[in-house]
């Protein structure tokens, strides 16, 4: 299941580059309460944004997808990171992967130390 509550976003091959994208990780609003992502206090202190074909969940081993982080994720803008939110832009990976479903696995480590996965399934080229 993903970590984030958006419609398919669509990258389509006759544009060059979409976005900027951004990825928000709210921390807790309390000590007893869940209504963030991140535990109450914490924030990103980095990021691993990697893209994959096909819907990998938190728990997968990403060995077994295609992993196309270098042709999905625009290295040119590069990936930003601050303390509640990560944002990067995205191009289209080419002809070879029109019609594919894109996951993106958001590997944080936080300001305590901890270190949490998060996903997102909804780019479709």
């Amino acid at each position: 299941m993903p970590d984030f509550n958006y419609r398919n976003l669509y990258v389509s091959d006759f544009a060059d580059n979409w976005g900027p994208y951004r990825f928000e990780f709210p921390a807790n609003s309390g000590q007893t309460t869940s209504d963030g992502l991140l535990p109450y206090g914490a924030g990103i202190q980095s990021a691993e944004v990697r893209a994959f074909v096909g819907l990998p969940k938190k728990t997968d081993l990403l060995d077994e997808f295609e992993e196309i982080t270098g042709i999905f994720i625009d290295p040119d803008r590069g990936v930003q990171v601050s303390t509640d939110a990560v944002v990067f832009d995205v191009i289209h990976p080419g002809e070879a992967y029109r019609g594919n479903r894109i996951g993106i696995v958001f590997d944080l480590t936080l300001n305590t130390g901890a270190k949490d996965r998060f996903v997102f399934y909804c780019f479709r080229t």
